[in-house]
């Protein structure tokens, strides 16, 4: 991939995700996120702060979109990972995948 995540252990990395392709799209993180905004808009912010707020999505556990959607995630870790985000792009129609993507994450 074009793209890669380097950080030090500690740091804050805001990753905004966006489905540009004409697939699905199941993404898997190597680290805790924490999901703060779906769309453009902020999760927990008024005036619909009473009905959604930001969620941790937990290491390994894929996150699925589609077409023009996006969201936000920030990741945080107190300790070194040398891992890959993997991107999974699926057929809208039968579900089958068509293409895998990695992204690196290093936090040291």
């Amino acid at each position: 991939m074009q793209v890669s995540v380097n950080a030090r252990v500690g740091q804050t990395i805001l990753v905004r995700v966006l489905d540009a392709a004409y697939s699905q799209i199941k993404v898997t993180f190597p680290v805790d996120v924490v999901i703060t905004a779906f769309d453009g808009r902020g999760l927990g912010v008024p005036p619909f702060n009473r009905y959604n707020s930001p969620f941790t999505l937990k290491a390994g556990t894929p996150y699925e979109l589609t077409t023009a959607r996006r969201f936000d995630a920030l990741i945080r870790s107190d300790v070194p990972v040398d891992s890959f985000a993997n991107i999974e792009y699926r057929h809208s129609f039968d579900g089958r995948v068509l293409f895998n993507g990695r992204i690196p994450i290093r936090i040291s």
